[in-house]
This record gives structure tokens, sequence and C-alpha cells, in this order.
């Protein structure tokens, strides 16, 4: 059985229901996984990747990528890509906390932070899905 970034971010919201904190991290995370997974088959539609600029780690990668977008991407593919890929750092940057700043107090905005950049990111993501690709081959 397999799940999609939709059944994650269904997850995050019954979640982010709770009153718990570490169930209310939980929701951050799962939330910013169902992005991140939607971001990684977005990217999958544009002509070409774009750069990594030289960071490590898959996420790191993909917000990198997102970020700097290759040159056979059309304006608006760019545009797009580049503020998907600010977009999901701004996510990463909040699963971060809620996973690794334990000891410190989660602002309740920040559940709500999530949810809806994860909401919009998704949004945006289905949108552009059909983005004109431009004539080159694609290649990795």
């Amino acid at each position: 059985m397999s799940v999609s970034s939709r059944n994650l971010f269904t997850l995050a919201r019954s979640l982010s229901t709770s009153t718990d904190e570490a169930t209310l991290r939980a929701a951050i995370s799962r939330a910013y996984y169902a992005a991140y997974h939607r971001c990684l088959d977005w990217e999958r539609q544009l002509p070409r990747r774009g750069s990594d600029t030289g960071v490590h780690g898959v996420h790191a990668c993909l917000i990198s990528r997102l970020e700097s977008p290759h040159r056979h991407c059309s304006p608006l593919q760019a545009q797009r890509s580049k503020a998907i890929g600010k977009q999901l750092r701004e996510q990463r940057d909040r699963r971060t906390f809620a996973d690794y700043s334990i000891h410190r107090h989660l602002p309740r905005q920040f559940v709500s932070a999530q949810l809806t950049s994860t909401a919009d990111l998704l949004k945006q993501c289905d949108q552009s899905n059909g983005l004109p690709r431009s004539g080159k081959s694609r290649t990795r």
C-alpha cells in the first residue's frame, strides 16, 4: 500500500486538532513531508532540473534546485520554481524546529502557518503541473 502527498496532508490536519505538543510537532512534520513529496513530483514536469549549488542532503538539494531553476525553464516555470522552493525552505525550517528543538516551546502559530503554507504549496503545484515544457529534451 502506498500513500500520496494528499494523504500525508490529511493526516497533518487531523493531528493539528490535538492539544498535545508532541502531536502538534508531528502535524508540522507530516505537513512538511506532504509538501516535500509534492514538490519532488512537481519538479519532474520541468524540462530540466535546476542546480543544487553544492549543498548536501536530499531536502536541501531539492530546495536548492527549485530556487535555482535551469535555463531551459520558461520564465513562468522559473518564477514558480523559485517561489515553490522558497516556500518549501520555510516549511523545512518549521519542521526542523518541531523535530529537533524539543526542549523549546512550540508556538501554536507554527502549526497553523505550516498547514496554511502546505495547502497553498500543494495548490500551486497542482495549478502549474500543466505548464508548457520547452522544446528541449529533458536530462538530469
